[in-house]
């Protein structure tokens, strides 16, 4: 078997509390920087995926001084590190202000707020100075065509903000005649009269069908029921629609990643999953799973309620197969990484948590849930779990990728942030290494103060990160 550096203890289980806010930022930070430092051992192109992320986690959790920030952004941004010019002006409108951004950075890179891609700049726009005004004005002057974009960009930028700040908005949009702008921010006040406020007003001027229908899902981002659409609700289908809803309303209260409406749009089991969100719905608002931690719990409770609803295991299994899961997570030592995979890894980490904690006296054996493809990998997981139990050191950690990842899995499994630390920072020199501690150092801080943490993320970020100084801890 391959040798590696085990002489470590480590992991937060699933379901263990959040861990001391000190013990999370050094070992935050530390992943951070060997994240940001490592970035020269990896090769150009493939540097450019990392960094970003490391630094904000670094810049909230090391309360970094202004100078030092600048400096660590302007390194990012000079290396061409991926959104490190939205982390830049991000940071320089929340600590100086938009004027000063706008002596500092290009109209591309404060355009970016008007796109998908640029919602952390649109954030810092919107609680800047009179943001509405400006974030509207900034919005009247694109071409018609790309104000919905922006309008979307908005949405995600601002959905937890209170209801008198997108009131705010919807003002100023109506003012300069942005209807869809406004009918969003309308939509999603958790105050449900204030739709029925600007369908009034819109009514008068027309148009409110068209925009009732483009947005009659942007409720559920707050909770609240879908919007009319006109002709194309049906009497017929408003128990399905109804349904259909309320799990996107589930998919929305999750943390970081959604599958259960790409289940649905798959399959079209409507009834059996909007039984299965219904329960995980209640199981997130009551605490029993954290809406702002990892998507792990919520994932394998999803899972294994849908396998029950439905009845049909292999048709669960061959679609969670076919839904692909992006970058982000997991040391990828393949191609075609889907969303089985991860399930997969959940239920192997499950199944071995209490035997690394010694809480059980022998290996488990190879879970039924598991896929073919996982049981055939589950000896390097037996191994790898009997070295971190025993904490049995090894003269040097292996470069094998695939070790590496399932070392680092059980071991965050175990429960001991610091020794999950020095565990990656033994590793080899190279992609793998910074790949793991940028991984981890996002994973850990959803056990802290969850910086990364955005409501509505699953459905509106799917993954992308927004990033906000206006936080508390």
């Amino acid at each position: 078997m391959m040798r590696f550096v085990l002489a470590l203890t480590l992991a937060v289980t699933h379901s263990a509390p959040a861990l001391a806010q000190s013990a999370c930022a050094d070992a935050i930070e530390t992943l951070a920087d060997i994240v940001i430092d490592g970035r020269a051992d990896v090769p150009r192109l493939a540097a450019r995926r990392y960094g970003t992320q490391a630094a904000f986690l670094k810049i909230r959790y090391g309360e970094l001084p202004a100078g030092e920030t600048e400096a660590l952004l302007t390194t990012l941004q000079d290396a061409g590190a991926i959104e490190s010019d939205q982390l830049a002006a991000t940071w320089t409108i929340h600590q100086h202000g938009y004027a000063a951004a706008k002596r500092k950075f290009d109209a591309k890179t404060l355009g970016l707020a008007m796109s998908s891609t640029g919602i952390s700049v649109m954030r810092a726009m919107l609680l800047s100075d009179d943001g509405a005004e400006l974030v509207v004005t900034e919005m009247a002057a694109l071409p018609k065509e790309r104000q919905p974009l922006a309008a979307k960009s908005a949405m995600m930028a601002a959905i937890d903000l209170p209801d008198d700040k997108k009131a705010r908005i919807v003002e100023v949009a109506e003012r300069h005649e942005l209807w869809f702008l406004a009918a969003t921010f309308a939509a999603i006040q958790s105050d449900v009269t204030a739709w029925k406020s600007f369908a009034e007003r819109q009514e008068k001027r027309g148009g409110l069908d068209d925009l009732s229908t483009a947005i009659s899902w942007a409720p559920a981002f707050v909770g609240n029921p879908a919007l009319p659409r006109g002709a194309y609700d049906k009497p017929e289908y408003a128990e399905q629609r109804k349904m259909v809803h309320d799990v996107m309303i589930t998919a929305a209260l999750g943390p970081e990643r959604d599958f259960l409406m790409t289940f649905l749009n798959q399959t079209g089991m409507i009834e059996p999953t909007a039984a299965v969100s219904k329960q995980l719905r209640e199981d997130i608002l009551s605490g029993k799973l954290n809406r702002k931690g990892t998507f792990d719990d919520v994932w394998l409770s999803a899972y294994r309620a849908l396998l029950k609803a439905t009845a049909q295991p292999d048709m669960v299994a061959t679609t969670f197969e076919s839904i692909p899961f992006s970058l982000g997570r997991y040391l990828r030592t393949s191609e075609g990484f889907s969303v089985r995979d991860v399930v997969d890894r959940l239920m192997a980490v499950e199944t071995l948590t209490p035997y690394v904690q010694a809480k059980a006296d022998d290996p488990p054996p190879v879970p039924v849930e598991l896929s073919a493809k996982m049981a055939g990998e589950w000896a390097n997981w037996s191994s790898a779990a009997q070295m971190i139990r025993g904490d049995a050191p090894s003269p040097e950690p292996t470069a094998d990728p695939a070790m590496l990842g399932i070392s680092a899995e059980l071991l965050f499994g175990k429960g001991d942030e610091k020794k999950l630390t020095e565990f990656i920072a033994s590793a080899p020199a190279g992609e793998p290494r910074v790949a793991l501690a940028n991984d981890f150092a996002a994973r850990l801080d959803r056990k802290c103060a969850s910086y990364l943490w955005h409501p509505s993320e699953a459905v509106l970020l799917a993954g992308q990160q927004i990033y906000k100084f206006d936080t508390p801890k």
